[in-house]
């Protein structure tokens, strides 16, 4: 292990509503993980137990403490509980994961006095297609930053859409996400052996989109541009790979559209595409899966949301939000000039590395105990 350097930080202590398989739950994984490494000790709390992401995270050594919530209206034992693991970690700094977690970790302070630092991730959400508990959630989140240590956006638009808002921006910094370079690489035995348990040729053209069934990733606009292209391209096969994609009610889809639900291999995955599309309709900050696609080598087509347009840079296509003609167009030029992999791959290892992002992240939570 190395040593990590003297500072007044020693203990940290994550907070998010659970390690299912999902962008902010692997970047907490990824944050984590280099945290430990480091020589930090780090606790990642979680509202329900059993995700996806936790048998990796406890092999490195990272500590999972569960609080057992049992359903919505869990919520003063739930709470307690909270207060509970904060005293028994007795951590120096809680650093907390979307609007339920930054409520709670504020609110928490109240009785546990302990440095809290946001992370906040989404930016643009349309919460007449959520219930209204999201729209609820928000507006309390939005009342409380003023009293929060340090909010931490992933983009600078998130950031900037939450000035707009009126959230206190007492002090917010931007970061990044680091993409897990090791991880997520160029891997064409992995093309191989996919394309083969998927039952797709190798010589087939692939195209994919790895997102969870929710309002903001515009499935319908996916859903749409793969019936236009398939008549026209009989070797075409898209892919849907996230929860909710093998259960969602897509009709008129042929076999050519493999809905694959929650996929753990997501770098075997991403390299058996040959374009990865992300077409979200709002709501994105920094999006994890065209980073790792881009470190994989895969060239992108996404919609300009969010920081979209920074991360992919020169080595992709942006588009409008739900457009499906202006989809359809952009795959058929990425299909006629597939650019190279190692270009595509050198933006990520050049602009968002998991060593910035976890250098900027210590000195953002350091600082916070400090002016605490």
């Amino acid at each position: 292990m190395v040593k990590k350097q003297q500072t007044n930080l020693s203990s940290i202590f994550i907070l998010t509503r659970s390690l299912n398989v999902g962008g902010a739950e692997r970047q907490v994984s990824v944050l984590a993980k280099a945290l430990h490494k480091k020589g930090y000790k780090v606790t990642i709390c979680v509202f329900y137990s059993g995700g996806a992401l936790e048998e990796g995270l406890l092999q490195s050594g990272v500590s999972i403490y569960s609080l057992h919530k049992k359903g919505r209206w869990d919520l003063l034992g739930w709470f307690s509980r909270y207060l509970k693991a904060i005293r028994v970690v007795n951590p120096d700094v809680v650093y907390s994961f979307l609007t339920t977690s930054n409520i709670v970790a504020i609110l928490g302070r109240v009785f546990v006095s302990k440095p809290v630092v946001w992370g906040i991730r989404a930016s643009n959400m349309k919460f007449s297609s959520y219930d209204w508990l999201a729209g609820l959630s928000a507006w309390f989140e939005r009342k409380l930053s003023r009293y929060v240590q340090t909010i931490i956006f992933n983009s600078w638009f998130s950031r900037n859409y939450h000035e707009s808002l009126g959230y206190f921006l007492n002090h917010a910094v931007v970061i990044p996400n680091g993409i897990d370079t090791e991880t997520f690489k160029v891997d064409l035995n992995s093309r191989k052996a996919i394309r083969y348990q998927l039952g797709i040729p190798e010589d087939a053209m692939v195209v994919g989109m790895l997102a969870r069934v929710d309002p903001m990733k515009d499935y319908e606009t996916y859903v749409m541009a793969f019936r236009a292209l398939c008549s026209e391209y009989k070797n075409l096969y898209f892919i849907a790979a996230g929860a909710g994609t093998d259960t969602a009610l897509w009709s008129s889809v042929s076999p050519q559209f493999l809905r694959l639900g929650i996929w753990k291999d997501v770098c075997g995955l991403l390299n058996a595409l040959d374009i990865m599309v992300l077409c979200s309709a709002f709501g994105e900050g920094f999006s994890n899966s065209l980073g790792e696609a881009m470190a994989c080598g895969i060239p992108t087509v996404a919609t300009d949301v969010g920081d979209a347009a920074f991360i992919v840079g020169d080595q992709g296509v942006i588009i409008p939000p739900q457009n499906p003609q202006a989809l359809i167009e952009a795959i058929k030029f990425q299909m006629k000039q597939l650019p190279s992999k190692d270009e595509i791959r050198n933006r990520i290892l050049e602009k968002f590395s998991v060593s910035q992002m976890v250098d900027q992240t210590l000195k953002t939570l350091t600082d916070a105990t400090v002016s605490s």
